[in-house]
C-alpha cells in the first residue's frame, strides 16, 4: 500500500496490527524488504521510488482544501506522488479515496468521466 500523505503512515500501520506488515518509514527501510517474505508493504510514496510490486493500493490522499496556500505547488506535488504510487504496480492498481477527505481530486474525477478508471464501491 502506497500512501500519498506521509502523515497518515502511523494511522494506517496502527490499524493493521496483527498483519504481516513491512513498514517503510524512510529510504533506509527499503533494505529490510530483502529479508521479508511475501508481506504487505506499507510506505509513503516518496519512499517507494525504485520499487515494483505486482499489486499496488494507493491510499492516504491528502484532504482537499480549495483555499490552501501554494495551490499550484500542492497540485504538482499531489500529481507527482500519485504518479509515483501508481507506477509502482506491474499488474494492477487500486486507488482508495475517503469521502471525509473532501471531493474526489479533479485528476481522478476527469479520469473517471473519460473511462480511464472505474469506480468500485
Amino acid at each position: 500500500m502506497v500512501l500519498l500523505d506521509p502523515l497518515s503512515l502511523k494511522g494506517y500501520s496502527d490499524r493493521a496490527s496483527g498483519m504481516k506488515l513491512s513498514i517503510i518509514q524512510s529510504r533506509d527501510d527499503v533494505e529490510n524488504l530483502r529479508y521479508s517474505r511475501r508481506s504487505v508493504v506499507l510506505s509513503a510514496a516518496e519512499y517507494a521510488a525504485g520499487l515494483q510490486f505486482s499489486r499496488v493500493i494507493v491510499a492516504g490522499l491528502p484532504h482537499a482544501e480549495s483555499r490552501a496556500p501554494n495551490v499550484a505547488h500542492q497540485l504538482r506535488r499531489f500529481l507527482s506522488l500519485l504518479y509515483l504510487g501508481v507506477s509502482r504496480a506491474t499488474s494492477s492498481v487500486e486507488i482508495h479515496t475517503n469521502d471525509e477527505a473532501g471531493d474526489l481530486p479533479d485528476v481522478l474525477d476527469g479520469a473517471l468521466r473519460k473511462g480511464v478508471v472505474q469506480r468500485a464501491r
